[in-house]
């Protein structure tokens, strides 16, 4: 046990810096007020009014996602269906590239 020793060690710390959209001077990309349903209406129903208008996934008996659909919120009319094909070519010529759909619940 003559080769044993005992060595104090240091404490580890580590450093925390804001994240860069949080720094003065920095520029959002996205448009104040517009979220993403915002984003997508406008690219997909130019004429459309967000505040008047649902948008909601199309799932297929299996659970599958195959799109999404645009209803007048009032009405409950149909407005538009987007199949996945669709909403990828949506984005293809634009900034708004990988629009996301999240299946909740």
């Amino acid at each position: 046990m003559a080769s044993v020793s005992v060595a104090r060690i240091a404490p580890v710390t580590s450093g925390v810096a804001a994240a860069h959209w949080d720094q003065p001077g920095h520029k959002r990309r996205q448009h104040p007020g517009r979220n993403s349903r915002d984003r997508f209406l406008a690219l997909a129903l130019p004429g459309a009014d967000p505040s008047e208008c649902e948008v909601a996934s199309d799932f297929d008996a299996a659970g599958e996602l195959r799109g999404v659909v645009v209803t007048d919120g009032t009405t409950g009319a149909v407005l538009a269906r987007f199949s996945l094909e669709q909403l990828a070519r949506l984005g293809e010529n634009n900034d708004q590239r990988g629009l996301f759909f999240e299946r909740r619940g």
